[in-house]
């Protein structure tokens, strides 16, 4: 049995030991530089990653305690407990390098001030996003997979408090977000509870890889307890629900720079308490009659208030008749003819 040299086996372990030590402080140097460049990447806030670890044997590394802050304020609107990011296998077999992102127990909170600086400055947040996904995700991006996740809101529409999560348990999927011209489409689903207990269902498609955008989108929502808006509604009008199910369905196409589609309400079991001492002014009268009206529709009977609503948004602008609105609605009132479902199936 031939044995190796003493020096032989020196080197072996010196190599060995060498990529052990690289392999130990390789993630703590890339989160310091990691961290480095999230604190100074955007001139509006700042991220922070608590861990990263790697993981070599499946092709894939894991940012932990991740979060973003404002620089002018102390608001942490963005947590995520972590973010795995491996090799998708599967893509290799078509000879394509790319990976799936999971995202778990995402914590977004929605406020005055950070819808103010998106509508300011809408292009370097563009910017400023898809500068950080390039650094922190090189390679791209096949798939991604949202888990248990949330979105909350503060200092929303002048509401100071902190309002309960608007959208808990949230999950997604996007496939295919790298297109190309074999697999042109990107796919999407997603589901949340809506404050608490209502279900809400996302599905649809678009097509990314040619020069004019087209997809379609379906959305609905089951059963949502409207009394969850009175805070919003006591803060901008005299009133709030007493009871009352809202139901929806929308689906939505998308050509080029335009979009149409239409809205489908369905209100069951309505009732509105308006705060009499309130109201002062014409307006405000106005909201009381409306209020009657409403109510009055719903006395001693069992069917849905609906109505379609039809939309189109063309050249930045929003167009939609409110007669053909009330026209549906006296139209379902006699007839019945609004289903509780999509259109198009």
């Amino acid at each position: 049995m031939r044995i190796l040299p003493r020096r032989r086996l020196f080197a072996i372990l010196i190599f060995f030991l060498f990529i052990l030590g690289v392999r130990l402080a390789a993630p703590r140097v890339t989160l310091y530089f990691a961290n480095q460049y999230l604190a100074e990447f955007s001139p509006i806030y700042r991220g922070h990653i608590a861990d990263l670890n790697f993981y070599l044997w499946r092709g894939a590394y894991r940012f932990e305690g991740v979060s973003l802050t404002m620089k002018d304020r102390p608001l942490t609107f963005a947590t995520v407990r972590d973010v795995d990011v491996s090799v998708a296998w599967r893509e290799l077999l078509r000879l394509h390098v790319r990976v799936d992102v999971v995202v778990s127990e995402a914590q977004l909170l929605y406020s005055d001030s950070l819808r103010k600086e998106i509508f300011q400055q809408p292009q370097v947040h563009k910017k400023d996003a898809q500068s950080a996904l390039s650094k922190l995700v090189p390679l791209g991006v096949e798939r991604i997979r949202v888990l248990d996740s949330s979105l909350g809101t503060a200092d929303f529409f002048g509401i100071s408090e902190k309002l309960p999560a608007a959208i808990s348990g949230f999950s997604a999927t996007i496939n295919h977000l790298t297109t190309d011209a074999k697999h042109p489409v990107m796919y999407f689903e997603a589901q949340g509870k809506v404050s608490g207990d209502s279900i809400m269902q996302v599905a649809g498609d678009l097509n990314t890889f040619q020069k004019e955008k087209t997809g379609s989108v379906k959305m609905n929502l089951q059963s949502f307890d409207i009394r969850r808006l009175n805070p919003w509604m006591i803060h901008l009008l005299p009133l709030s629900f007493e009871k009352g199910l809202l139901t929806v369905y929308t689906e939505v196409k998308i050509q080029g720079a335009d979009v149409t589609g239409y809205l489908k309400p369905f209100l069951h079991d309505l009732h509105i308490v308006g705060d009499k001492m309130d109201f002062t002014s014409l307006r405000q009268f106005g909201v009381e009659l409306s209020v009657s009206l409403l109510n009055s529709l719903f006395q001693d009977k069992d069917d849905d208030l609906a109505a379609q609503i039809d939309f189109k948004y063309t050249d930045g602008k929003l167009d939609w008749n409110f007669w053909d609105i009330l026209k549906s609605m006296i139209k379902n009132s006699r007839k019945n003819n609004l289903k509780k479902s999509f259109n198009s199936h």
